[in-house]
């Protein structure tokens, strides 16, 4: 795409921003967007966060909180600001149009391990499981038996994944229910919100059952404990079928394992890697927006949309129909709104007609 962007004889306002000519206007319009829409993303999974931990709410996890806040809103924001900055600097410097974002994230710490010496466990099955009952393995963290933290895992779970499935849904149209209280309580009642709950109860008691199962079985921790635990757990994806939810979860194991191979200098720990891994990954889902937007999937693109106001809608993707490029596809002859006095007269002739629609 280098060399192709290298050839358009376009400005930055007929290609990148047409709502307005200026590349810094432009820019500083998105990252104020951005951050409009950052702040309110942001606050309503906080919100939940908090609403989750709510045992641990005092002055100094509070604090953690607003941090953790802060530094979340500023990471979206220079994402949104970051894109079409860089679009018009490197056409600027460079002559092209490719651009990314380097986001600077934080490293993820690995679980602390439990360590201690084991007793042998009971020979007899009576015994075994009355333990359970009564009591917790010395590796265990939690207090009480075994089994009765397992029930109790699990019903704090349903707890927690309906009242935030609820919460979300609530949060984001709120508007309407304030319209519609009548609707409430149907959300209240639906039927995705007591999936959520049955997740996440599963997730959490089983998880948790298998590995204090293991320890009381071999006597002792071992890795494999939380192998069989999680594989047994991600069956909770039964009652509530999330795509995304299980691309995440497998793109964090393989960076625990290889955080876990660079920690035992199994693996090399390249300085960098993660924010370059970032920028490349943000590149091309900007690249996939601009370019084949209609093989993007459609949550995402209705995120970045909502991110930026409908702005990245407006890049005017019938410029690359001249270059075989079918990015114009489903637009139908619609063209973003110019201030003609600063387009050239070789993009006025391509415009389809004299009233000039906005995308």
């Amino acid at each position: 795409m280098g060399s192709l962007s290298k050839l358009l004889p376009y400005t930055c306002h007929e290609l990148g921003h047409p709502w307005n000519h200026s590349c810094f206007s432009s820019s500083a319009e998105v990252g104020i967007i951005g951050f409009i829409e950052s702040c309110k993303i942001y606050g309503v999974v906080y919100l939940l966060t908090g609403l989750v931990k709510y045992r641990k709410l005092n002055h100094k996890y509070g604090q953690k909180l607003l941090r953790d806040y802060i530094t979340s809103v500023c990471f979206l924001t220079v994402n949104a600001f970051g894109y079409i900055g860089s679009f018009c600097i490197l056409r600027l410097l460079l002559g092209c149009g490719e651009s990314g974002a380097m986001i600077v994230a934080r490293k993820t710490t690995s679980p602390r391990k439990l360590q201690g010496l084991q007793p042998k466990p009971q020979p007899w099955l009576f015994r075994r499981v009355m333990s359970l009952f009564t009591n917790s393995h010395l590796l265990c963290p939690h207090r009480g038996g075994c089994l009765p933290n397992f029930f109790v895992m699990g019903v704090r779970g349903f707890f927690q994944g309906f009242l935030m499935q609820f919460s979300v849904k609530l949060l984001s149209s709120a508007s309407r229910f304030i319209r519609h209280p009548g609707k409430l309580l149907d959300l209240f009642f639906n039927r995705n919100n007591f999936n959520a709950g049955l997740f996440l109860a599963w997730f959490i008691s089983v998880f948790k059952g298998t590995c204090c199962a293991g320890r009381w079985w071999h006597g002792k921790e071992e890795a494999s404990h939380g192998a069989v635990a999680g594989v047994l757990s991600a069956f909770a994806m039964y009652f509530y079928s999330a795509p995304s939810l299980a691309l995440y979860m497998m793109w964090k194991v393989l960076e625990c394992v290889y955080e876990k191979g660079c920690d035992e200098g199994y693996l090399p720990r390249i300085p960098g890697s993660v924010e370059l891994l970032y920028s490349i990954s943000t590149g091309y889902l900007f690249h996939v927006a601009v370019m084949e937007m209609h093989y993007m999937k459609p949550s995402y693109w209705r995120f970045l949309l909502r991110l930026t106001w409908g702005r990245l809608q407006d890049y005017n993707r019938h410029l690359l129909t001249p270059f075989g490029m079918d990015s114009a596809r489903g637009l139908n002859g619609i063209w973003p709104k110019y201030d003609l006095k600063h387009v050239s007269e070789s993009v006025r002739k391509m415009i389809p007609n004299p009233i000039v629609m906005k995308l």
